[in-house]
């Protein structure tokens, strides 16, 4: 469900300190979208009007959000990966694919951070040049996106034998 109006209330930064300036009303515009953008609409828009009231001494603000369509996860897919099989590393990702009993919420946010998850994951497995990088593809309606984790691994770094040598302490 779209957020109710009254719990945007909170994002917009008009007040007695702030005042209503084009840069605070762009500002909670931009504050405003970023909600959106966590929540699962990475499309949203926010505009902002204004229309004055001189003799009134008064101002009325308009945001407009545009772009509410949520956009659901048909696939996730990984290229690229040698070591490791495709199961394994979805386990490691949060986003998951939109199912009878799975919801998905794309953020950009948790892309970046499954992205950062399997470059670290790699790494601590040996594989210390290991970059990953991400492919949305959004269908035409921009409702559903595929996402593909392209993998480049690089050379394992294996350790053959560890020796410690030094003097016994007493």
């Amino acid at each position: 469900p779209i957020p109710e109006v009254e719990s945007l209330d909170r994002l917009v930064q008009i007040s007695a300190e702030n005042g209503d300036t084009t840069e605070v009303l762009s500002a909670s515009a931009r504050t405003i979208e970023m909600f959106y953008h966590s929540k699962g609409y990475p499309f949203a828009k926010v505009r902002v009007e204004t229309k004055s009231f001189p003799k009134e001494n008064r101002k009325e603000v308009h945001f407009t959000i545009e772009g509410l369509a949520r956009v659901r996860i048909r696939e996730i897919a990984f290229l690229g990966n040698n070591a490791f099989p495709h199961q394994r590393l979805k386990k490691l990702v949060r986003l998951k694919e939109e199912g009878l009993f799975t919801k998905s919420r794309f953020t950009q946010e948790q892309v970046q951070e499954d992205t950062e998850n399997l470059t670290s994951f790699y790494r601590r497995e040996g594989f210390q040049s290991a970059q990953v990088a991400t492919d949305i593809h959004f269908d035409a309606k921009k409702k559903w996106a595929a996402l593909t984790f392209r993998i480049e691994e690089g050379v394992q770094t294996r350790i053959g034998t560890l020796a410690i040598e030094g003097g016994h302490g007493g």
